[in-house]
């Protein structure tokens, strides 16, 4: 088996990460260990999708945060390779909301698991906007989130993320303004001003805040979480029932779950973000489909 490593060089543990796979590789002698570091955004995807699309390789494991996760995870899926692919997880960004929602390996735990041939269910999300299609692994999210990504990725600087990301909700706060959006799930319709949707496959996202604790990422269904009226500050006065991922009690929040879910702005703008990076911006008019991606991909 040969098993390449996209490792996002940017990351304050490159060092470490690199230096654990050299520690490991000589313990699995049937894999073939590569190491390809990225130095940009879009990287990841760019090698993902190159290696499989030549058949180079049996096996890519995404070492980052979510946003290298969910181009790696894109790049394997637009190669559409025939043979079997695997792909490990070992997260090394600066949220990791995606692993609070698996069970994290060490990268000896990856090899051991490639060697061995040893997957774990999981549930690949797909959304479907302009005949675009983008899947995603962890959570995708809509309104006042979506805004928040769009200013984290704009006001990058020398700042820590936590920091950075906490300035980009206090001013998202007070220019946000909701817009009114028909959410469709499973045939169930929804219509109101929205501040945030979130809608989980894990459970964890904006660095730690298990929004959608009713998700599991292998039943292929959807956690959708609803807020209405209510703003970031409101919310905060639950910081911590959020963090452990507990449903919150409120009026203007609503926890379900469906396999499908269309979103259409009707009047106003939508900002949605995946995986952690900002996607785009939906206008009234404009839909967004969510499913689950028929993924031939093998975790570990």
């Amino acid at each position: 088996m040969r098993v390449v490593f996209i490792v996002n060089s940017i990351s304050r543990k490159y060092s470490e990460v690199i230096k654990s796979i050299d520690q490991s590789k000589s313990d699995f002698p049937t894999i073939e260990v590569e190491v390809k570091p990225t130095k940009s955004a879009g990287d990841a995807f760019r090698i993902a999708h190159h290696q499989m699309k030549g058949g180079q390789v049996n096996a890519i494991v995404a070492c980052g945060g979510d946003g290298t996760v969910n181009e790696v995870l894109n790049g394997i899926a637009f190669a559409e390779s025939k043979e079997e692919v695997w792909m490990g997880v070992y997260q090394c960004g600066s949220a990791n909301d995606l692993t609070k929602s698996m069970t994290p390996k060490s990268i000896p735990q990856i090899l051991a698991a490639l060697a061995e041939k040893q997957s774990i269910p999981c549930d690949v999300g797909l959304m479907e906007h302009d005949a675009l299609r983008k899947r995603f692994l962890n959570a995708s999210t809509g309104g006042i989130g979506g805004l928040v990504m769009r200013r984290v990725e704009s006001g990058r600087s020398s700042l820590t993320p936590q920091l950075n990301y906490t300035l980009a909700i206090l001013k998202s706060i007070l220019v946000f303004q909701r817009p009114r959006v028909r959410i469709t799930i499973d045939g169930e319709v929804h219509e109101l001003s929205l501040t945030l949707i979130a809608i989980g496959n894990g459970t964890y996202m904006g660095f730690g805040l298990g929004l959608t604790p009713q998700s599991t990422m292998s039943d292929g269904l959807f956690g959708v979480t609803i807020l209405e009226h209510a703003t970031y500050y409101q919310l905060a006065l639950k910081y911590l029932p959020l963090r452990k991922a507990k449903q919150v009690k409120h009026p203007w929040l609503v926890y379900l779950k469906g396999k499908k879910v269309r979103l259409e702005v009707l009047e106003g703008r939508l900002p949605i973000e995946t995986d952690g990076e900002y996607y785009d911006v939906l206008d009234a008019g404009d839909t967004i489909e969510y499913s689950f991606d028929d993924s031939k991909i093998k975790w570990v």
